[in-house]
């Protein structure tokens, strides 16, 4: 059987692969041939600008190379998903064997749903226990499906968190006027306050009035509504983020200078262009239900070479539990396949599964290759505008309503640019948001030379800035040249005399259009189920995927991985599945007042929402 996966070696390769779903087997050789060109002028580069060759930037070739192929890996973190789409990698496995592998490797992403690091855990979390402890062996047919709860042999090797990640530190935020706030340690943070007035008080706004501040309280009851069910997402769907707060009294200084960035880079696009549904998700998770998710640590390096690597290599090794997994890599899907029954009409569902998933693998010499897999079982793991290419392009997924609605999803550009400077920046924070300099266009930049602990080793004087945009489709028209020196010129208006002093000596420029999911009002009716229900054997993972868990970004990812992997497998959903920490005792005295009145007034209670509009 096939699965399709994601690889984080090959992001660049993002609307490639998607322009190459255009290809269907019936399409004639001068169609393909015209195709071929057009998706060629439209690839997505990564190119180094060099506007001086200097010793300094000689000595770090691999730096500039790891992340001109390896985008957004060096600042990855627990927090922020920058990249859900379909990447140019494909896993050859059986059913089991992938749902296996999904669900043995828990020691990696053990807190991943918990609020704490994604990547990299200490404890060992049994592979065929519940997350409430209980052994599902007796709810399981087989067996042989569940891992040795008494072994570590699965274990992945060589990951120290203390050794991958930075500490905890504070993060700024700057606009084109300077330093706006700075973003504490809140678990360092004494007395301990609850979660939502912690953020407001310890959070050092530089010049945004504390009655502006107040003016967000109203939205508490937005919150205390929201309590991520379909019909929450349903009522508050319909209405941008942007109305919501204007409707509920939230100043216009306070919505610009403390939820537009949030919005901006937490679900990249302007909250006018975001269902109040989606903001609502990720402000719950982010901030009612932990304020400790704000506190982050960033890898010390590429997180592809340091993290997934080490990762990949295990899963290809033999192990007690399972077989091998085979990476297909350089491999994209052009096209599904369907019993030949199902030309003829028949509505059997196994004349509906997908049988066989045709894919394109390019070599090394730029040489394509078509092969034919048969597959049990076809997890989509990819992002809204990957799905809406799928189903535009493939005759067999156009012929169902549930696949077609994905025509309607979107994504939203991604502009990255890594300059290299002559000279060393004592930059304030080494992680940053920003807001300001482009009308709705979100920004971050990071420090690599204190993220990956550089300094001054070996003589090296200079510093290695990386400055990111969200919702860039404005900026992703630009070229290479023009990017670098507008990214500089937006650090010399943060950083000051110090960065305008320094030189570029080396940039890479990444444009990814269309990267991140876009959660536009009216989205959630296109967004996909765990399990298709008209494709038996069709089933999605990933941020996009509706779930009750309650988590965000790369966590709801993680967890609709195993959730598919449960339906496949016909366990329970919420097998191996940490849940949420329960709220604080005032967020769930809130929704318990809410959920109350609407109990006593049956169907009909009114809803928030109904007196937005």
């Amino acid at each position: 059987g096939n699965c399709s996966s994601s690889s984080s070696s090959s992001r660049l390769d993002v609307d490639v692969d998607v322009d190459h779903q255009q290809r269907n087997d019936g399409d004639d050789p001068q169609k393909q041939k015209q195709k071929q060109q057009s998706e060629d002028n439209h690839q997505t580069q990564s190119v180094r600008y060099e506007p001086a060759d200097v010793e300094w930037c000689r000595r770090r070739p691999t730096w500039r190379n790891d992340y001109r192929h390896n985008y957004g890996d060096s600042h990855s973190h627990s927090n922020t998903s920058h990249s859900n789409t379909s990447n140019n990698a494909s896993a050859s496995v059986s059913v089991r064997e992938y749902c296996q592998a999904v669900l043995n490797y828990k020691p990696v992403l053990e807190r991943l749903v918990a609020g704490r690091h994604p990547y990299l855990s200490s404890t060992r979390l049994e592979s065929n226990t519940d997350s409430d402890g209980d052994s599902d062996s007796d709810s399981d047919s087989d067996s042989d499906s569940d891992s040795d709860s008494d072994s570590d042999s699965d274990n992945i090797p060589g990951l120290d968190a203390e050794q991958v990640l930075t500490g905890y530190a504070e993060q700024g935020q700057y606009s084109p006027k300077g330093l706006e706030a700075v973003w504490p340690v809140y678990r360092q943070q004494s007395p301990a306050l609850p979660t939502g007035l912690a953020q407001a008080l310890y959070t050092r706004f530089e010049n945004l009035p504390p009655l502006d501040r107040l003016s967000a309280a109203p939205l508490v009851l937005a919150f205390s509504e929201f309590d991520d069910s379909p019909e929450a997402w349903q009522k508050y769907d319909s209405l941008s983020f942007r109305d919501l707060c204007t409707k509920l009294g939230v100043s216009n200084r306070c919505y610009r200078e403390a939820f537009e960035p949030m919005i901006l880079t937490g679900l990249f696009a302007p909250g006018a262009e975001c269902s109040a549904a989606a903001a609502l998700g990720m402000a719950y998770f982010f901030v009612l239900k932990s304020q400790n998710s704000f506190d982050v640590r960033w890898c010390k390096g590429n997180i592809g070479e340091l993290i997934f690597q080490p990762w990949v290599e295990h899963m290809e090794q033999p192990h007690k539990d399972r077989q091998p997994v085979t990476f297909l890599m350089s491999t994209r899907v052009v096209g599904f396949q369907q019993d030949d029954s199902d030309n003829n009409n028949n509505n059997d569902s196994d004349s509906s599964s997908i049988r066989r998933v045709v894919c394109q693998t390019t070599n090394q010499d730029g040489e394509s290759e078509k092969t034919i897999l048969d597959s049990d079982v076809v997890v989509f793991a990819v992002g809204g505008a990957a799905l809406s290419r799928f189903v535009q392009y493939s005759p067999v997924l156009t012929q169902y309503a549930d696949f077609r609605r994905f025509a309607n999803l979107r994504g939203t550009g991604v502009l990255a640019t890594r300059l290299y400077l002559d000279r060393f920046v004592d930059t304030p924070y080494s992680a940053n948001a920003c807001w300001g300099f482009d009308e709705g266009v979100g920004m971050t930049f990071f420090d690599i030379t204190k993220l990956h602990d550089i300094g001054n080793k070996d003589g090296n004087e200079g510093s290695i800035l990386e400055v990111d945009y969200y919702h860039a489709a404005s900026l992703l028209v630009m070229d290479d040249e023009a990017i670098v020196k507008k990214a500089k010129a937006n650090l010399d208006t943060m950083l000051g005399k110090d960065c305008k002093a320094a030189s570029v000596v080396d940039a890479a420029v990444v444009k990814l259009p269309q990267a991140v999911n876009w959660y536009s009002p009216g989205s959630y009716a296109n967004m996909p189920d765990v399990r298709s229900s008209e494709i038996p054997n069709a089933y999605f993972a990933g941020d996009l995927v509706k779930t009750r868990h309650g988590s965000w970004s790369q966590e709801k990812a993680y967890v609709t991985g195993i959730e598919a992997a449960n339906a496949i497998l016909q366990r329970r959903p919420n097998h191996g599945i940490i849940p949420l920490d329960p709220d604080e005792f005032h967020v769930a005295l809130g929704r318990k007042a809410v959920s109350a009145v609407a109990t006593i007034l049956g169907k009909r209670a009114p809803s928030l929402a109904d007196f937005l509009w």
